[in-house]
């Protein structure tokens, strides 16, 4: 699992997520902060703003972008969001 899309059966999700869960790789401030400017405390605002947007619905990334914002409370966070084409800083959340 090296952050690359996985396509897995749903019935062993909870076996990869408590696997995943694990590692460290996505909690070290440093690398979020070099690579793109916000600290784990943003992050985990981010990851839960995702949480709360996804809730019961399907949506795009660019969808996903504009219902984050305003839950997370940081339009240059938005900004970031928008510009990452891979979809780095969901990843945590994903």
């Amino acid at each position: 699992m090296r952050g690359t899309l996985q396509l897995l059966p749903s019935s062993e999700l909870p076996l990869w997520y408590a696997a995943l869960r694990t590692s460290p790789r996505y909690r070290k401030a440093a690398m979020w902060k070099r690579l793109l400017g916000i600290d784990l405390a943003e992050l985990d605002r981010l990851t839960e703003a995702v949480g709360s947007a996804i809730d019961g619905c399907m949506v795009t990334r660019e969808e996903l972008v504009r219902e984050v914002v305003p839950l997370n409370g940081s339009p240059a966070l938005g900004d970031k969001l928008a510009l990452n084409s891979l979809g780095t800083f969901l990843k945590p959340a994903a």
